[in-house]
């Protein structure tokens, strides 16, 4: 269930072919994050691909489940942050844990290497 949630939110906001997106959510200009930028239509058109049957509180929900930070200011007010997230960069999903997972870093991995090579063990 994670890697669909994930890797389909990531694919949704990275495809430019799949029914406008960019209406409705987008990656900020950095890249470091993203935006709802029209919540009914994500809601009628997008929402449904990412969590079928799901309610826009529930993918609210599930964002904070995964540790998204909602950016309750400034001129990004209302994006959605997480350091592992961003755009070009699918090699470091395997890194985003819930709030009751054990970070990575525990089971060894170092996170310089995903980000460079792919997921590798760093004591082997």
């Amino acid at each position: 269930e994670k890697d669909r949630f994930l890797y389909t939110l990531f694919d949704i906001l990275s495809s430019s072919s799949l029914d406008n997106n960019e209406e409705s959510m987008a990656w900020l200009p950095h890249g470091q994050g993203f935006t709802i930028v029209n919540k009914p239509m994500f809601e009628s058109e997008i929402l449904k691909r990412i969590l079928p049957n799901v309610k826009y509180a529930s993918f609210v929900k599930r964002l904070k489940r995964y540790k998204f930070v909602r950016i309750s200011s400034g001129l990004e007010l209302g994006a959605y942050y997480h350091p592992y997230f961003r755009r070009g960069q699918p090699n470091l999903l395997p890194l985003i844990n819930t709030i009751d997972e054990i970070p990575i870093e525990r089971y060894g991995v170092n996170v310089n290497d995903v980000v460079t090579h792919g997921v590798s063990k760093s004591n082997t």
